[in-house]
Order: structure tokens, then sequence, then C-alpha cells
């Protein structure tokens, strides 16, 4: 299932490298609660490989995924895709 990189999970004052925004495209609202706990791989254009699990859902009617990856994700991933694996 793809994903796409919408960008970091951030406040006022501090981003989270670490903990990205993932939008999955054709998927309903009630259903983005059925992905919590799915791997993650994100693939750079250098063939370096970002792993990582859904943690929980961002919004509460928006389809958006939070994820955390055990290394963080460069700034060029931001609207990048992203697969979520089953």
């Amino acid at each position: 299932m793809r994903a796409t990189v919408m960008g970091y999970r951030r406040g006022p004052s501090t981003q989270y490298p670490g903990q990205v925004i993932l939008r999955v495209e054709g998927l309903p609202a009630a259903r983005a609660a059925g992905l919590v706990g799915k791997r993650v791989v994100y693939r750079d254009p250098k063939g370096n490989i970002y792993r990582g699990r859904v943690v929980r859902r961002h919004g509460a009617r928006n389809p958006l995924l939070l994820a955390r990856f055990e290394r963080p994700l460069p700034g060029q991933a931001i609207g990048g895709q992203a697969e979520i694996l089953d």
C-alpha cells in the first residue's frame, strides 16, 4: 500500500524528524486505525532503506497516519512515496 510522506511531526518550536505524517491514497478515514502497527519502508534514490512502524492515526477525520522511524528520514523524503507492508 502506497503512502505519501507529508512532513515531520512538529509543534510550534520543535520538529521530530524521526516521526513523519503519512497520507494513504484511497483510504477511508474509518479504515486508517486498522493500519496501526504495520511496518513502513521508505527507499531513497541512493538505495538507502529507512524502516519504521505506524504508531497512531493523525487527526480525527483524516486518513493520516503517524509513523516512527528507526533512523530519521531526510528532508528530501517529504513528498516522496513510502510503502506500508502487510
